[in-house]
């Protein structure tokens, strides 16, 4: 703010009230970018919490030193009711410290809408994530990452199964978080992971993760004894991996270069690479597509040239059924309404 007197300009520095999400990355708070510092040392209060995501590297202490004021780390409850937080920046410059990129969270999100909603400002410093983090350990293309999904502690989801289905139909990766429950000490790790999806094929049948899948490992990103790994899911099931936190990625169709990365950074060997080219995605879901998709083409290119005839009506109306079904989902009908679909132009032109 500026005051302009008779004979003199007098400048006042202005504290502007509101809520700053800081990023701590996922180094710990050397992870810490100088515009994050430069937020902590003005801000009136500080508040972290360390719940969403664990920070093996991170030194409080000296996070307090740096930031030279009192840290008040807060609980997952305290977080998620956000009321003191909120009534304290309507009228102070607030701090909130959170690991990784401070908008991954989804509780993030929500605390920053209800500060919207009841006019206080907010500012978001960014900073590393797990996300962007095992893109460039795996080596493996973030464009080519589908929705990811937490596996869960504690609870049987099939969530984080389906959504690897989902992104594997369409050739995609998946990046699969571990569940943590910070204030217990407990982590999920990546074998308990690939176990509790293994048994959730074999109840399930549906061929998205058989131990033949190729699947990575990131352990401990962002810390000096970080491990990436990549291999069999029946292989990587043996293996110890060390110290939390772990990641898992389940790799969709892979560029040349990603297969390439994979061998060089996860230690993958060359004939599971072979294999993953050739392994059906999702198992039986992926083979009725194709086939539906390969003989529909065939077909009609055969009764292309004989539009016009009304003996066609019906191999068109078992076309156009197959389609509504496929795209039901109901991949099983659809393939049946092709196989209908042949069977009467194989009539038509006195096939048997």
């Amino acid at each position: 703010m500026i005051f302009i007197g008779a004979n003199h300009i007098l400048f006042l520095s202005v504290k502007i009230l509101m809520l700053i999400f800081v990023g701590l990355g996922i180094g710990g708070e050397e992870s810490l970018t100088l515009e994050g510092l430069k937020e902590l040392k003005e801000a009136d209060e500080i508040y972290a919490e360390f719940y969403t995501s664990p920070l093996p590297k991170l030194d409080f202490a000296h996070l307090q030193e740096l930031a030279g004021k009192k840290i008040q780390v807060l609980r997952r409850e305290d977080l998620e009711d956000g009321e003191e937080i909120l009534r304290k920046a309507s009228v102070k410059r607030v701090v909130l410290l959170v690991p990784g990129d401070p908008m991954v969270a989804t509780t993030h999100v929500s605390l920053r809408l209800r500060a919207a909603e009841r006019g206080i400002c907010t500012k978001v410093v960014h900073s590393s994530s797990i996300v962007s983090a095992v893109v460039g350990l795996t080596g493996l293309q973030s464009y080519k990452f589908g929705k990811s999904a937490t596996v869960p502690l504690g609870q049987k989801s099939v969530h984080p199964y389906e959504v690897m289905g989902e992104n594997l139909k369409r050739g995609l990766h998946t990046l699969l978080l571990l569940d943590v429950k910070a204030e217990e000490g407990v982590f999920m790790s990546a074998r308990e992971a690939l176990t509790y999806l293994l048994q959730l094929e074999k109840e399930l049948q549906r061929g998205y993760l058989t131990e033949e899948r190729l699947a990575v490992v990131v352990a401990r990103a962002g810390s000096d004894d970080c491990l990436v790994r990549g291999n069999t899911v029946g292989e990587l099931v043996k293996m110890d991996f060390g110290p939390p936190p772990h990641a898992l990625v389940i790799p969709g169709r892979l560029h040349f270069m990603e297969e390439e990365a994979l061998r060089v950074f996860a230690q993958v060997p060359d004939f599971v690479i072979e294999r993953h080219r050739s392994l059906r995605l999702s198992g039986l879901e992926e083979t009725l597509t194709n086939e539906i998709e390969k003989w529909t083409q065939k077909l009609e290119e055969k009764i292309e040239p004989l539009k016009g005839m009304k003996e066609l009506e019906n191999i068109y109306a078992y076309l156009t059924d197959s389609k509504f079904f496929r795209e039901k989902g109901d991949l099983i009908k659809s393939f049946e309404c092709v196989i209908w679909a042949w069977a009467l132009f194989k009539q038509l032109k006195g096939e048997s």
